[in-house]
């Protein structure tokens, strides 16, 4: 496989990724979608056989922009205007996580993305099992993301970063049988996890449950120095879509 390829099939692989488009109206399977479309528009792909359908390009809440390098406050002002022209060109799958930002990044994309229709969005969030002390503490955690991101699901939720240690602690404080029980409460519509670890210890956990999904760190390098082509091998073995985080490596490639 050469790198034109590999690339192409990339971004095909990307679009299994963020899902934009789930209106409450149609359902699970139903399609959401920005009703401030304007201009070029990010190319999407299907999501399994529904209705969805899959931006290329997802917005990640990792690193938003800060008032100066001096002053670790995010600059919701610009973070408005980006969510704004992300929005207008399709770009609706936001993807945050508890501990972004020291937890503000929650906070600041409840605050932007209340002024969107709920229908017109997915968010994704992700469950910390390593700050969890006991399975009282994953409820918690998920409590208080529903109220730091002002909705009342998640269409996205991921068991975030999982290894050996953090798959073992996600075990023992059963995170996935929680998040299965929001899922039927409607408070999750699509179950999956993030993972950093062996192509051996993603095949034991995407054995372990029905995952709806799966994210992976793919990318041109990585696919074989991170083993990331034996992980999507296994994933797409086992008929489980993929996000793709650090296509670029963070900007590396």
């Amino acid at each position: 496989m050469n790198r034109r390829e590999f690339l192409k099939g990339l971004c095909t692989l990307a679009a299994l990724a963020p899902v934009t488009e789930l209106a409450a109206k149609a359902g699970l399977d139903g399609d959401k979608s920005s009703d401030i479309q304007e201009g070029l528009q990010v190319t999407r792909r299907q999501y399994k056989n529904t209705a969805q359908t899959v931006p290329l390009l997802g917005f990640g809440c990792m690193r938003l922009p800060r008032l100066s390098p001096d002053n670790p406050k995010i600059d919701i002002a610009t973070v408005k205007k980006m969510v704004e022209r992300a929005m207008k060109a399709g770009c609706n799958y936001f993807d945050t996580a508890y501990m972004y930002h020291g937890g503000e990044s929650e906070r600041c994309m409840g605050e932007v993305l209340k002024a969107y229709p709920r229908d017109s969005f997915y968010l994704a969030d992700k469950m910390p099992v390593w700050f969890a002390k006991g399975a009282e503490d994953v409820e918690r955690i998920f409590k208080e993301q529903l109220q730091r991101c002002q909705v009342d699901y998640f269409d996205f939720y991921l068991v975030h970063s999982l290894n050996v240690s953090n798959w073992r602690q996600a075990q023992k404080f059963q995170a996935y049988e929680f998040s299965s029980r929001m899922k039927k409460e409607g408070k999750i519509r699509r179950l999956g996890f993030s993972f950093h670890d062996s192509p051996e210890v993603f095949q034991e956990i995407i054995r372990a449950r029905q995952w709806d999904f799966a994210q992976i760190q793919l990318n041109y390098l990585d696919w074989e120095l991170y083993r990331s082509k034996e992980q999507y091998e296994i994933a797409t073995e086992a008929g489980v879509p993929l996000v793709i985080m650090e296509p670029l490596r963070g900007g590396a490639l």
